[in-house]
């Protein structure tokens, strides 16, 4: 009998101790290796102030059975997997704030030795695995790419903002117009541009996204080999 932790619970366990700023988790659908059912489960924790420091590749935190692996880290197959990937597909450039959880359910756990602190490289759970991380590591690049559209489209609001007193009093010198409407109206223009009701609008949205962590599909956008 196979029992996932589950991608909500698993979540809130990775926001109650990492304290990230956003987190994306996936359960792959049941899959065996020589008979013995398994289910691998991972999940990808990003930025924060809690204990996700900015290091040179990802860190990781392992578990089989739900009981967590501590040592013999280098040998396993999920370190594998991990330095395997090209980060920089991802938006991530390192040093960087990222920590990868990755939880393998089974009948039969395939440790690489007696110590029982490693998962040893079997094509099927490698697989697994490499999907996974895959997946959750798309939904962050579609979160980063979100972010830095947003962080672009709050700079030119404020470009905009910081020119557009200098020309409604310029133009009320010239035409006489009244100034508080040409300022209206100028802002009014902008936000039209824009495409944004109002700059409360925009930083609202800002952080809406960092909470719900942006977990829309990409859909077309994904360039990799199907998972």
């Amino acid at each position: 009998m196979l029992s996932p932790i589950g991608e909500d619970i698993l979540a809130e366990g990775v926001k109650f101790v990492l304290r990230p700023e956003v987190v994306f988790t996936v359960t792959r659908k049941p899959s065996s290796y020589m008979g013995n059912p398994f289910i691998v489960e991972a999940a990808l924790a990003w930025g924060g102030g809690g204990a996700i420091e900015p290091s040179d590749k990802p860190l990781i935190y392992r578990f089989a059975n739900k009981v967590p692996l501590i040592y013999d880290e280098g040998n396993d197959v999920v370190r594998k997997i991990v330095d395997e990937i090209d980060w920089t597909q991802y938006k991530v450039k390192f040093p960087a704030p990222l920590a990868i959880v990755v939880h393998i359910c089974s009948t039969k756990i395939p440790y690489a030795s007696a110590g029982k602190e490693a998962i040893a490289e079997v094509p099927e759970i490698e697989s697994e695995v490499r999907n996974a991380i895959r997946e959750v590591a798309r939904k962050l690049r579609l979160y980063i790419t979100r972010k830095e559209k947003e962080q672009e489209l709050l700079m030119k609001y404020a470009i905009f903002s910081m020119y557009a007193e200098e020309v409604a009093n310029a133009l009320s010198y010239v035409s006489k117009a009244d100034l508080d409407e040409l300022r209206s109206s100028i802002n009014a223009l902008i936000r039209e541009k824009l495409r944004i009701k109002s700059l409360e609008e925009l930083l609202t949205n800002n952080v809406n996204n960092t909470e719900n962590g942006g977990n829309e599909d990409e859909g077309n956008q994904e360039h990799e080999p199907s998972s």
